[in-house]
């Protein structure tokens, strides 16, 4: 197994060092013959910026691809659902044998997320250097 994922896309804009690139993200079944037919078939398009590496040089247009490690996208899912999941979860029990109400008690856990979502927000700025996407050209 791959220890990467590719996306193909294309270059949209460039704004000094970084790049806008458009990668269509397609589900599981867009490699089925009859997908054409089918109205299960999924696609969505994604704008995706990516820092250009110093040796390379794109223009609007380029066929490229997107990389990236596939361990972030398990720390990116970890982040958004495992964590706020397991908190949920302690502080609902915490609350419910604490109180022995059961609806005061997921409203205290649901409110308690609230916080943990705004230091994830704080804290974008590191979150964006860490879960980088890097840029190769379709030539290389």
């Amino acid at each position: 197994m791959t220890n990467v994922i590719y996306h193909q896309g294309i270059v949209e804009d460039i704004d000094g060092s970084h790049v806008r690139v458009r990668i269509e993200q397609t589900s599981a079944c867009s490699g089925c013959s009859i997908r054409s037919r089918c109205t299960a078939v999924d696609s969505i398009e994604k704008l995706i910026d990516v820092t250009m590496p110093k040796d390379a040089t794109f223009i609007v247009g380029d066929h490229v691809q997107i990389v990236r490690e596939v361990s972030l996208g398990l720390h990116a899912v970890m982040w958004a659902f495992v964590w706020p999941l397991l908190i949920l979860l302690f502080f609902l029990l915490l609350f419910i044998i604490w109180s022995g109400n059961e609806i005061l008690s997921s409203l205290g856990a649901v409110v308690l997320l609230i916080p943990y979502y705004y230091i994830l927000w704080l804290k974008r700025a590191k979150f964006k250097q860490k879960f980088l996407f890097t840029i190769k050209s379709n030539n290389q």
